[in-house]
């Protein structure tokens, strides 16, 4: 028995042994087949100065850009406008047609009248119209103060009311004798006021004078109810 077991175990290890070696074998065998280059990066580092002018665009690169493959930008085609709306304006299709008049002759579409911009109106200052209140000689109603005073008639809401007093009225008299305005200074009101200065307006007046010429004057005359 034991020299059996002796030969089983001297069998067992050579047979593991060679297996070791066999394996051991095909492991640097396979490092050896497939083993990859170790290539070490070499980095330079240049200076401008030592950069060489940059490539000229030649007819020969060109050519050599046509062969190489490009890939080309495909577009939508545009399509036509079936309809255009009346109030549509085609400004490229517009022509401006006009003579110096700014009239215009001839035919097409989109024909324009230039119609020249009006020059603003000039306006005048109004004429300040001057009434002197002091004159070498003032008007005096013709027929005298008592034809102002027998041309005013009373009103009827003054005589119920049993109304008295004076209305003073400033007049404008021009340089023919004529009164142009009338307005009340002092007034006691019931129709009276009203009545004093239609009588003042229908009194003609000599002029008044200022050196030797006709002007025009205001003065207050004085109207008793």
């Amino acid at each position: 028995m034991n020299e059996f077991f002796r030969k089983n175990i001297l069998k067992g290890f050579y047979f593991s042994l060679g297996i070791h070696f066999i394996l051991i074998l095909l492991f640097y065998v396979f490092q050896n087949l497939f083993k990859e280059e170790n290539t070490d990066a070499v980095v330079r580092i240049l200076k401008y100065s030592e950069l060489g002018p940059p490539p000229s665009i030649s007819m020969d690169n060109a050519e050599a850009a046509k062969g190489s493959q490009i890939k080309k930008e495909i577009f939508a085609t545009p399509k036509p406008v079936k309809k255009i709306e009346k109030d549509t304006i085609e400004i490229a299709q517009q022509k401006f047609i006009g003579d110096k008049e700014g009239d215009q002759s001839g035919t097409g579409f989109g024909n324009v009248k230039v119609i020249p911009e009006p020059l603003p109106k000039e306006i005048k200052p109004k004429r300040e119209i001057k009434y002197y209140a002091a004159v070498d000689y003032m008007p005096e109603p013709k027929g005298g103060y008592g034809t102002i005073q027998s041309r005013v008639v009373i009103p009827d809401r003054a005589k119920q009311n049993n109304i008295s007093g004076k209305v003073l009225v400033r007049s404008y008299i021009d340089e023919m004798g004529k009164v142009v305005r009338t307005e009340i200074i002092q007034g006691i009101g019931y129709g009276c006021d009203e009545a004093a200065m239609r009588a003042v307006r229908n009194t003609r007046f000599s002029p008044g004078k200022l050196g030797g010429q006709y002007v025009r004057v205001q003065m207050i005359i004085t109207v008793f109810f």
